[in-house]
C-alpha cells in the first residue's frame, strides 16, 4: 500500500571521525531522487552535543556529453558567415560557452553570435556564427559544456578558402629562358 509520501524506515550508521581535520564525509548506495535526513551529533571525551538533522535530496546525475556532428564546417569563402553546432545533455542541463584558440568568447560580440536552445530538462543545443570570415578567424573553435558533475568539450577548426573566384589558367610557351640558363622543348 503507498500513501505517497515518504516512508521512514530510520538505519544507525555510526560514524566516527578522529580528528580536527575532517568536516566532511561522504556516503554510497543512496537512492535518486530521494529525500534523506542525517542527524549529526559531537561527541568527544566530555560528553555528546545535541543531535541536528541535515536533510539532503539526492537527484539523478551524469556529465554532459556532446554530439560534436556540426563542428566540422566546410572550408569558409572570405567575407561570408560560418556556424559551429553542438548539442549537449545532461544532468543537471549543461552550461554551453565557446571558445576560440583556447580563449573563452563573451556576448554580445560584434563578430560572433551564439543561440542557445533548450531542447528538454537534460538537453542543450547551440551555435556559434562567425560573421565575415577573415584570415584571423582561421583556428580552433570549442564547445565546451559543463555541470556540477562534469565537463566535456568537442572542437573544429576553421579554415577559409584564400581563393574563392574563378580558377585562372596559365600557358607556358617553350623555349623557356630562365636567368642564366636556356631550356628547350625536348
Amino acid at each position: 500500500m503507498s500513501t505517497g509520501m515518504l516512508q521512514s524506515c530510520p538505519r544507525i550508521i555510526v560514524l566516527s571521525v578522529l580528528g580536527n581535520d575532517t568536516k566532511t564525509f561522504s556516503m554510497t548506495g543512496l537512492a535518486a531522487n530521494s529525500r534523506y535526513v542525517f542527524m549529526v551529533a559531537a561527541v568527544n571525551s566530555i560528553g555528546t552535543g545535541k543531535a541536528v538533522g541535515i536533510s539532503v535530496i539526492t537527484m539523478n546525475a551524469s556529465a554532459p556529453n556532446i554530439d560534436s556532428e556540426g563542428m566540422k564546417p566546410e572550408p569558409a569563402n572570405l567575407t561570408t558567415s560560418v556556424t559551429f553546432t553542438c548539442q549537449a545533455a545532461g544532468e543537471p542541463i549543461p552550461v554551453i560557452t565557446w571558445h576560440f584558440n583556447n580563449t573563452e568568447l563573451l556576448f554580445p560580440h560584434s563578430k560572433y553570435e551564439m543561440n542557445l536552445t533548450t531542447l528538454n530538462s537534460t538537453a542543450v543545443s547551440s551555435s556559434l556564427t562567425v560573421h565575415e570570415v577573415d584570415m584571423s578567424d582561421v583556428g580552433l573553435y570549442t564547445c565546451l559544456a559543463s555541470n556540477q558533475v562534469g565537463i566535456t568539450n568537442s572542437s573544429g577548426i576553421l579554415t577559409a578558402n584564400v581563393c574563392s573566384g574563378p580558377a585562372l589558367s596559365y600557358g607556358i610557351a617553350w623555349p623557356l629562358t630562365m636567368v642564366g640558363e636556356t631550356a628547350s622543348e625536348r
